[in-house]
């Protein structure tokens, strides 16, 4: 049976916690950051970690803008915002680069899938992500949903943006990015089935929640139906295998929800710059 350690466990329950409650959390302070390791080095998880803790302070002030009842107060804050959520989002690019650069083994790789749900019929899931341990792929998938977070929030101030404010100050938010974070949501589904093979014991199954809620989230926001529709099949195949949570996220249908889809944002509309280009995220 895979196993992550107990207290790998206990700080990703604590930083998803944070995250899915999009409050602030003590877990970013300083202090925190740095007193329980004292001199030793912190290895990649803890990194990433370390990354992790800051999404929830940035959802929350993303909340705390949109209410801001002084206009005066609310495109500085913006602004500050999104500069702090592209030097987070380059924190993680780097720290993908040296886990990569670091190894002396692909860190992910593809395989055919051997799933019996059936794939959306475009084919992107004929093929799926596979990893050379338990450790890696949970590190890979909070990074990819990270990603997907951080970016889809920038789409959002983007596009809260004055018309008439001149963007020509701001790094450029375009059509790359969002090819990067429509392939991070495709990343997350295509990790699922490594974490359901049955040595991974519960641990697998359990460690998709996270990430598979988040991409479900975004193939309902963005054009996405078909992955959406696998999303919630497999939060029925993971009830079916006693994950109590998965039955609560399989009654989650966009039909459910209080807001409309119609009244999403779409990423297209806050592009700065920018032109398409090919290419798989990571």
């Amino acid at each position: 049976m895979s196993v992550l350690p107990s207290s790998l466990c206990s700080d990703l329950l604590q930083v998803t916690n944070a995250i899915a409650s999009r409050k602030a959390t003590f877990l970013a302070e300083d202090d925190w950051l740095t007193l329980p390791f004292g001199n030793y080095p912190k290895n990649v998880n803890h990194q990433l970690f370390d990354m992790m803790v800051h999404i929830s302070g940035i959802l929350e002030e993303t909340d705390s803008i949109a209410v801001e009842i002084q206009p005066n107060k609310q495109l500085p804050r913006t602004l500050d915002l999104i500069s702090r959520c592209w030097n987070l989002h380059d924190r993680f690019r780097n720290w993908y680069v040296n886990l990569v650069g670091n190894s002396d083994q692909p860190q992910h790789w593809y395989e055919t899938t051997s799933s019996p749900d059936p794939p959306p019929s475009d084919g992107l899931l004929n093929f799926v992500m596979w990893f050379p341990s338990l450790l890696v792929a949970n590190s890979l998938i909070l990074y990819w949903t990270s990603l997907e977070l951080l970016i889809g929030t920038m789409f959002h101030l983007y596009h809260t943006l004055p018309p008439v404010f001149d963007r020509s100050s701001l790094r450029p938010l375009n059509m790359h990015d969002e090819h990067n974070v429509r392939q991070y949501a495709l990343n997350i589904l295509q990790s699922v089935e490594y974490f359901l093979q049955p040595e991974m014991g519960g641990t697998g199954p359990n460690l998709t929640l996270f990430p598979l809620r988040s991409a479900m989230q975004y193939f309902i926001y963005f054009p996405g139906e078909k992955e959406a529709e696998w999303c919630f099949r497999m939060f029925e195949r993971l009830s079916s295998m006693g994950i109590p949570f998965g039955a609560y996220l399989a009654k989650m249908r966009p039909e459910n929800w209080p807001t409309e889809r119609g009244h999403q944002v779409q990423a297209r509309d806050v592009y700065s710059d920018g032109n398409p280009e090919d290419g798989a995220a990571q």
